[in-house]
């Protein structure tokens, strides 16, 4: 199953691993995870601090609940918490 990520720059640095250089990636999770993988076990795939991953935009809806299952095909955003003032 193949998935497109695109990380928050800050969260990109976070990453474990050699990521591919750009904004981008297409990631297969069939081999690294359960057939049908959740937002949290992609984010643990790619190293990430879950506590450090505020949401999630999956398809162009946000999404909150980690747990939500993934599909191939998805295109999925994950972002920090954003602050400002």
């Amino acid at each position: 199953m193949e998935i497109t990520v695109k990380l928050f720059p800050t969260l990109y640095a976070q990453a474990a691993g050699e990521l591919p250089t750009g904004k981008k990636l297409t990631i297969s999770l069939s081999a690294a995870l359960k057939s049908q993988p959740t937002i949290r076990d992609l984010i643990g795939h790619l190293g990430l601090d879950e506590k450090k991953v505020h949401q999630a935009i999956l398809n162009g809806q946000i999404v909150r609940n980690f747990n939500h299952m993934l599909k191939a095909g998805d295109y999925i955003y994950l972002s920090p918490p954003i602050g400002g003032g």
